[in-house]
């Protein structure tokens, strides 16, 4: 690839890199539609240049009504387990609802085996829910022996 187009390719991811974070930024502030505006310019731009945006990005915003999806904010999560795991992402703003597969990739440890949740939004929110369940646990055991200690 000569090297201008390939300037001019890291230009425009760039540029794409930079709207995604100013409509995540305007949503923060309240201005929804400079948001949808951020995103529907840098869905303008992937589609003239003919650009593979990936799986993570594509699923960070809405594609009906063009909003950054921020779980808890513009957007609900749900995990469903029929048939096989998916995702359930909901639109607050207009009610599209996306499915994702989960894939399962076993881990390294042989004692734990883990499913890998395809948005990383997804994998965070588990991630905290096992701590804190780690924590709990933690916490009532300690409680248990504390417990037995008074007993003797």
């Amino acid at each position: 690839m000569p090297k201008a187009k390939q300037n001019e390719s890291i230009n425009t991811y760039k540029r794409i890199n930079y709207l995604i974070q100013a409509s995540h930024l305007a949503l923060k502030i309240g201005c929804n539609n400079l948001s949808k505006h951020y995103v529907q310019t840098f869905r303008k731009i992937t589609q003239r240049k003919v650009l593979q945006l990936s799986n993570e990005v594509k699923r960070s915003y809405c594609k009906k009504c063009s909003i950054p999806l921020v779980p808890g904010n513009t957007a609900t999560i749900r995990i469903a387990n029929k048939r096989e795991k998916h995702v359930i992402l909901n639109c607050v703003e207009c009610g599209f609802i996306k499915r994702y597969n989960v894939k399962r990739i076993p881990s390294r440890q042989s004692s734990r085996v883990e499913n890998e949740l395809t948005p990383f939004i997804v994998n965070k929110y588990l991630l905290k829910n096992d701590q804190q369940k780690k924590n709990n646990n933690n916490i009532s055991e300690q409680n248990d022996g504390d417990n037995n200690n008074n007993n003797e």
